[in-house]
């Protein structure tokens, strides 16, 4: 960001926090209108200086000074009731943080991406799988990272009974070993009430991701601990 700017009462969740100096902390926030953005809040970390508004899973209201590589939080409040997850859920929501706060670019507004985000959340419980392949699928869509899934790389319709290697840079390539063809389609229509679409979208979609994420894998797990030394849920 190259000019200042007052940013009012913005929806956003939080995605990571880090302790910043003595007493402050920097945020990685995922903003309805300006994206995933860093935010300094001072004195954050001071009792009684609202630090409990800033929880992840819990919508919140920001108001923030934009201005530097780093924004500026001037207020914070919570928009509605914190989401409490506890086992798979809770990894697979640290997940999804992980992989917003990995994949978007700073600054860069990305409203299909929030509202994706947040009906995520309200969908992991009890079954969090299904819901993970749906968000990983629409983000990298989202994104452009994802090929098509119901024509070959030469632009051919796939057979149903074909088998097809995925090929995260051009998509299904006609193999002897690899997906169904009627598989990927599932996966492209989100059917994910079989087992073996779920699994089929868990690899390929990791293909992708893994390609786009350079060097770092992902840290979930790690993300998992930090939120709960800070936060007191249970992984």
């Amino acid at each position: 960001m190259t000019t200042r700017a007052r940013v009012q009462l913005e929806p956003a969740w939080l995605l990571h926090r880090y302790p910043y100096r003595e007493t402050s902390l920097i945020l990685e926030v995922l903003t309805r209108d300006h994206g995933r953005v860093g935010v300094v809040a001072r004195g954050a970390r001071r009792p009684r200086r609202g630090g409990m508004a800033l929880a992840p899973f819990a919508p919140l209201l920001l108001s923030f000074r934009q201005g530097g590589e780093l924004a500026t939080l001037t207020g914070a409040e919570r928009a509605g009731a914190e989401y409490r997850f506890t086992g798979s859920a809770f990894l697979a929501a640290c997940y999804l943080n992980e992989l917003a706060l990995r994949l978007l670019p700073r600054d860069d507004p990305a409203p299909e991406v929030y509202a994706l985000y947040s009906d995520t959340l309200g969908v992991l419980r009890p079954e969090p799988a299904p819901a993970v392949r749906r968000f990983e699928g629409r983000l990298i869509r989202l994104l452009g990272f994802l090929p098509p899934l119901e024509r070959d790389a030469s632009g051919v319709a796939l057979e149903p009974e074909g088998r097809y290697r995925y090929d995260p840079d051009r998509g299904p390539v006609a193999a002897a070993e690899g997906y169904p063809g009627q598989v990927l389609a599932a996966i492209a229509h989100e059917r994910y009430g079989d087992a073996g679409v779920l699994d089929a979208a868990a690899g390929i979609f990791r293909a992708i991701i893994e390609a786009h994420l350079g060097a770092r894998p992902l840290r979930t797990l790690q993300v998992a601990r930090a939120v709960t030394q800070s936060e007191g849920q249970k992984p």
